[in-house]
């Protein structure tokens, strides 16, 4: 080692430095510090070392070691002192712990643990020792450097200097180990410790630190930041104290810089833990108020109110809001928000894009909890659709508010946390979306048996010629009524574009299920078509669980399925039967509809209600041909043929139908008169 050794300073009398130098650095170490002459009388010793025992510096100057300890170790000190002082020790070595009972000056006894370092051969005879409390266990004891690699081995730097803002007069070798510097850099000012190694930041505050500490306590604790030789950047704790020489005036100032990175970041983790747990704890405990809360509300728009108000008011978040998702015009429509500033615009949904990067779109697609944090969450526009304070908030999540596959809205959150929207907190803001879901589908449930309304389900698929595998086209094609032919065969009628004619004869080709299509292509606005199926068409299989086929539509864009459900039906059980026939399609919404009149719809189920499946199959698909248009589109051979009857066949039960639907038309207006 170098002549700046650590051992030196504390365990020489020859190495130089006056005896105020090694005065100070003992005091700036916490063990109790002392050294003995070669008989084992105390030649220096810290306050660490002095205090428990209670003697005054003066009465143990000079005395044995075995003053102070015990009578009964007496024989395990010798025998130590002994063997540090035999020729065959090696040099430079230090004894393993032993434990020793120190006797106090008011002669209550403790017990420490001992540790010896000689330091040969450049004081021979000269003996360090370390006096601590006892280690817990063997581990803790192996782990206690000895004292002339303490401050070598230790992250720490020693100095001494002049003058605060001056060069080091002296400088450890714990330099390399904290900065990545030579000694001699900062001893000879090449490198400069208040300009160079500081990080910029800190550099006023440590040197008001340091100042104030040293005119008001003689001594500074500081923690900052410091720039190493290689780049990085690290954080170390500086001690300091003033240096008085004979006369009581400053002469200098010793310090240890030691590194404290790991306590730091160590620090920060469990600052960052706790901090997570009580999120955690503060948003289960506003999950069971909200509940408790909505239990006693009656209306979605007073829970839409409730819900912002509670999360912006808690320690966890710092705003939020609540939409709805309105899929015919592809948005999310705010609908309330606390803890942001200004109105929020409504989010779009439109396929793929920008809507697609954001939390509240994917969220919507998905049915999933979303989240975007760091960067991504201050996005300009995006962050104020988001409700994303840009100056302060790091995350941002979009929480789907749904129940049984239908998705009813988004509660956004955002907050500046650390650590915030890990996996436990997803679950925790995805189990309120449920609650959410579950009591809004139960408002509409409510809702729809106490007023006249009806549930209305939309399902889409998106791409429908991609997915279909069918020719693109202008324009729409509408289904619009379906009758049973029997041995499994089926007539959908319906219009479409004449922009979407080629796509309707692909159909025969491009799908199993469609034997053929027949197009009457004279309109100009809009043909008619019929398609013969020889599976069941969503509109039969619909009516044959009383709900009805409200749209049925394809464009360029997607395939638009409404249904209305007649009181009582399963949701899923509508979800179930489209996804047999579409297996693509996706269900994206239920939603209370006011219901149709009630005398003109009582007044067609008692119409259709008297007439036969053959006469009500025969009218319909009379109906939808154009027969009764005029002029006729279709004649009666014509529908006859497509129902696979004879033309007389179907004239007869043309005209049955027709005189049952007059009869029943007549007599109602006659009972209403």
């Amino acid at each position: 080692m170098s002549d700046r050794d650590a051992r030196q300073t504390l365990s020489s009398d020859e190495g130089g430095r006056p005896a105020g130098d090694r005065d100070s650095l003992l005091e700036l170490l916490d063990e109790g510090v002392c050294r003995l002459d070669a008989t084992g009388a105390l030649v220096d010793f810290n306050d660490a070392f002095r205090s428990p025992i209670g003697y005054e510096r003066e009465e143990l100057l000079g005395e044995s070691l075995s003053t102070v300890v015990a009578r009964e170790d007496h024989s395990r000190l010798s025998a130590v002192l002994g063997w540090y002082d035999s020729p065959d020790a090696p040099d430079g070595v230090r004894f393993d712990a032993v434990q020793v009972r120190f006797e106090a000056e008011d002669g209550t006894r403790f017990q420490r643990e001992l540790r010896l370092d000689a330091a040969r051969p450049s004081a021979p005879g000269k003996t360090v020792a370390v006096v601590r409390e006892p280690a817990d266990d063997d581990d803790e004891a192996a782990a206690t450097p000895d004292l002339s690699a303490l401050l070598s081995e230790l992250p720490a730097l020693a100095y001494r200097c002049r003058d605060p803002e001056g060069a080091p007069t002296f400088v450890g070798d714990g330099c390399v180990d904290v900065t990545g510097y030579d000694p001699g850099m900062l001893e000879s000012g090449a490198v400069k410790w208040r300009e160079d190694v500081v990080h910029p930041a800190d550099r006023d505050r440590v040197r008001e630190a340091v100042h104030t500490g040293l005119s008001l306590e003689d001594e500074f604790d500081v923690e900052y930041r410091i720039l190493t030789a290689d780049g990085r950047t690290t954080r170390v704790r500086e001690l300091g104290r003033t240096v008085r020489g004979p006369s009581g005036d400053p002469v200098a100032i010793d310090g240890l810089v030691v590194d404290v990175a790991d306590r730091s970041r160590s620090d920060r983790a469990l600052a960052a833990e706790r901090d997570h747990l009580a999120a955690l704890n503060s948003l289960n405990a506003i999950v069971r108020d909200i509940t408790a809360s909505a239990i006693g509300l009656s209306t979605r728009e007073e829970i839409e109110r409730l819900v912002p108000e509670r999360l912006a008011a808690s320690d966890a978040y710092e705003s939020a809001w609540i939409g709805a998702v309105d899929v015919r015009r592809e948005r999310v429509e705010v609908h309330a928000e606390a803890g942001v500033e200004g109105p929020l615009d409504d989010v779009e949904l439109g396929a793929g894009g920008e809507a697609d990067s954001e939390p509240t779109g994917r969220a919507v697609r998905t049915g999933e909890v979303q989240v975007v944090r760091g960067d991504d969450a201050d996005r300009g526009d995006a962050a104020r659709r988001e409700g994303v304070d840009e100056d302060r908030s790091r995350a941002t999540a979009a929480v789907p508010i749904r129940h049984e596959g239908t998705v009813y809205g988004v509660v956004n959150v955002a907050t500046a946390r650390d650590r915030a929207f890990g996996d436990e907190e997803r679950e925790i803001v995805g189990h309120l979306g449920d609650l959410l879901g579950h009591a809004f589908a139960a408002i509409e449930r409510k809702r729809a048996l106490t007023n006249d309304e009806v549930v209305e389900v939309e399902f889409r698929l998106r791409d429908p010629f991609l997915t279909l595998g069918l020719p693109g086209g202008e324009g729409i094609i509408r289904f619009e009524r379906a009758v049973p032919l029997g041995d499994g065969k089926f007539l959908e009628y319906g219009t479409a574009s004449p922009g979407m004619v080629e796509t309707l004869r692909a159909m025969p080709d491009g799908l199993e299920y469609v034997d053929e299509v027949a197009v009457d292509d004279a309109g100009d606005e809009l043909v008619r078509f019929e398609r013969r199926l020889s599976e069941p068409p969503l509109h039969c299989l619909m009516a044959a669980e009383g709900n009805r086929i409200e749209e049925s539509v394809i464009d360029s864009r997607d395939y638009r399925i409404v249904v209305q459900l007649s009181p009582g039906t399963d949701v899923r059980g509508v979800v179930e039967t489209v996804h047999e026939v579409h297996p693509d399609v996706e269900f994206v919404s239920q939603r209370q509809v006011p219901e149709p009149s009630s005398t003109p719809k009582r007044f067609r189920q008692s119409v259709l209600a008297e007439l036969t499946q053959r006469q009500r199959s025969v009218v319909e698909s009379a109906y939808y041909a154009g027969f009764f248009e005029w002029p006729r589109e279709a004649t009666g051979e014509e529908v006859a043929e497509s129902l696979g009857v004879t033309a007389p066949t179907f004239h007869q039960h043309l005209r049955k139908a027709e005189a049952t639907v007059f009869e029943k038309l007549l007599c109602e207006v006659a009972l209403s008169e």
